[in-house]
């Protein structure tokens, strides 16, 4: 269900319009560290709207929590990428191709893993770098 209203939204939920959002969140996990890779993610996200940036937030939680009972549900983060990579975000007007389903997956693969690096705070907002109220856990 989350797949298909995903797929649902006229434009990608991480993304915008405009492709260079896209552009942005592919290079993501090419980065080398975590650090370059919260930064940027920081960057992404003061680009994008705010009702946009809290529905992420959200959704990564709730990702994050399935992605932790993988054991169970084998829902790891890279199954995670490969399921929903290619809702959460795509190329707008077309283009994509074999390796941009792959950088969809490893982006989302990558999003999730930062945030798991961070499990101990509560809070979306180190992600993002907004001042939101806090989320509570799922």
């Amino acid at each position: 269900m989350l797949k298909c209203y995903l797929r649902e939204l006229p434009v990608p939920l991480l993304s915008r319009q405009e492709n260079y959002v896209y552009d942005r969140w592919i290079q993501v996990p090419l980065l080398r560290t975590k650090d370059t890779k919260i930064k940027e993610i920081r960057y992404i996200l003061k680009i994008l709207p705010e009702k946009v940036v809290v529905n992420i937030q959200y959704l990564v939680k709730f990702l994050a929590q399935l992605a932790k009972e993988s054991s169970s549900n084998k829902m790891t983060p890279r199954n995670l990428g490969i399921v929903l990579g290619p809702s959460l975000l795509w190329k707008t007007g077309g283009g994509g191709g074999h390796n941009d389903a792959m950088a969809q997956t490893n982006n989302i693969e990558s999003i999730l893993k930062v945030d798991q690096g961070y499990r101990n705070s509560v809070e979306i907002k180190i992600l993002s770098g907004h001042n939101r109220s806090r989320l509570s856990p799922c």
